[in-house]
């Protein structure tokens, strides 16, 4: 069930994935317990699902579910955990928590960069989505050295045309129209 509406979800089949996902979750919690790895899998699929729908205030007790689970059963520096830290940044800025997103976002960064390295696509990301948040809070100083980063980071590897240079040129983009630099803004 869990494998199946993963894969109906991935092709937008909400509808047909929600209850197969759902399912799959009260399985593992009743058979396997809150900690197991297959539970947390399912439970971040769920708060997937509600996400790509833009169901924000349903995706957030289940990506917060996964973050404690995760920091408490695979530990803070676990790369899973990191990404749900940057799950939750993500969801609470949707939910317009601006500022309470931001330490999260912080620390999704710092413990990637720690761990996995600054140059893994997965830290270079995680910066990413904090100069983005940044930006939105009109700190545009303080987003910007997280672009140029990205930049950097995403063009030498993946090349010009590869979807996250591609994506962090969009975002420099906005930023360079945020700071008045609209002839910069449309270059990206």
């Amino acid at each position: 069930g869990a494998d199946l509406g993963r894969s109906l979800a991935e092709q937008s089949k909400f509808q047909e994935a929600e209850p197969l996902l759902r399912e799959a979750l009260a399985n593992y919690r009743r058979t396997l317990g809150n900690d197991h790895l297959s539970t947390l899998t399912a439970t971040r699929s769920l708060a997937i699902l509600f996400f790509s729908q833009r169901r924000y205030a349903e995706a957030e007790p289940y990506f917060r579910e996964t973050l404690e689970t995760s920091r408490r059963s695979l530990g803070a520096d676990h790369p899973t955990t990191i990404s749900a830290v940057n799950d939750m940044s993500v969801v609470l800025r949707r939910l317009n928590g601006l500022a309470e997103a931001e330490p999260y976002a912080r620390e999704a960064l710092e413990r990637s960069r720690r761990v996995l390295g600054a140059e893994h696509p997965s830290a270079v990301a995680f910066g990413l989505n904090l100069g983005s948040l940044l930006r939105e809070q009109g700190k545009l100083e303080e987003a910007e050295p997280f672009y140029l980063e990205a930049l950097e980071n995403f063009r030498q590897p993946m090349g010009e045309e590869h979807a996250y240079t591609l994506n962090a040129a969009q975002e420099m983009g906005y930023l360079r129209q945020a700071q008045g630099r609209f002839a910069e803004a449309e270059t990206y």
